[in-house]
């Protein structure tokens, strides 16, 4: 027999066959989780791992509720990250209307997509699992910066092959509770799905699959990761703009010669480039060669487990 009873605070007792006791109380907003992962409802659910919470001002789901290691974090100085909802496995799908592109407008239409087996976590197989189970991912807020973390105002860390990339986000963090990993190219989908017509940074709507020259304002010379606030949408920043984001995809694109043959790495998002005609708009995904390239960076997520 089950007897669930709620106070006034939100707290649930469930009484389990008379005298065993399980309280689940829910996160509060600036309180690091300890003891198991919480969940937290406001706008839509959202599970809060052990070892974060979530930041004052930014606990509303649809609008991009972030979490960060450091407690009551107003002032930004922890790793932070956004949750994305999932709601059922088909949404958790690579969107087809985001196309392998060349430049702003070229789709390239003869290609072949493969996610690289290495770019799961330890004791993941299938990335679908631990998402849908929690029913979402959290992606990081920024592009992930020097010496491995996911904070604002620092250095982004750039010049770094794919499996280099790969390799690194996955020692961010790995317990039983919560694991990092690269954003792959479903995940980058799913973002882009939900950030898309929300409103930006600027007074704005922020259109994945429409550049602005604002977003963009560091010619060739990535900058700080977070400065740029019109490159912000659901809390999340330099979706568009600064370092282009390496994805864990290999492509077959049909090339046999020339300078692009061997392009074959994907990459996701814009770049720092305002008036080149590459790497555009937040849901392009283009190949290059697997350079370390000072606009080449990389961005984490975190699998609630």
């Amino acid at each position: 027999m089950h007897i669930l009873t709620v106070d006034n605070a939100g707290n649930k007792t469930e009484t389990v066959k008379g005298p065993i006791t399980v309280i689940k109380t829910p996160a509060k907003v600036g309180e690091i989780v300890t003891g198991e992962n919480k969940e937290y409802t406001n706008n839509g659910t959202a599970i809060i791992p052990v070892g974060f919470a979530i930041k004052p001002g930014c606990d509303d789901i649809e609008n991009g509720l972030v979490i960060s290691d450091v407690a009551n974090d107003v002032n930004d100085t922890g790793n932070q990250f956004v949750w994305i909802p999932v709601e059922d496995a088909s949404s958790y799908q690579k969107n087809a209307n985001y196309p392998l592109t060349y430049g702003k407008t070229t789709n390239i239409t003869v290609y072949n997509s493969t996610e690289l087996a290495s770019r799961l976590p330890s004791d993941i197989s299938d990335e679908s699992i631990p998402v849908l189970k929690a029913k979402g991912f959290y992606i990081g807020r920024f592009e992930t910066g020097n010496g491995l973390v996911s904070k604002k105002g620092v250095n982004v860390w750039a010049s770094l092959t794919q499996a280099t990339a790969i390799d690194q986000s996955k020692k961010f963090i790995n317990n039983s509770y919560v694991k990092s990993g690269i954003v792959t190219g479903t995940q980058w989908d799913v973002c882009m799905n939900f950030v898309d017509g929300k409103d930006d940074g600027a007074g704005g709507k922020f259109y994945v699959k429409t550049g602005s020259t604002s977003r963009h304002t560091q010619a060739n010379n990535p900058t700080l990761s977070g400065k740029n606030e019109h490159d912000r949408v659901c809390n999340i920043y330099d979706l568009e703009g600064n370092v282009a984001e390496i994805s864990p995809e290999r492509y077959d694109w049909g090339v046999t010669g020339g300078t692009r043959q061997g392009w074959n790495v994907c990459f996701r998002g814009g770049a720092c480039y305002i008036n080149n005609a590459y790497h555009y708009f937040s849901a392009n995904r283009y190949p290059n060669n697997d350079s370390s390239s000072a606009t080449n960076g990389f961005r984490m997520v975190l699998y609630v487990m």
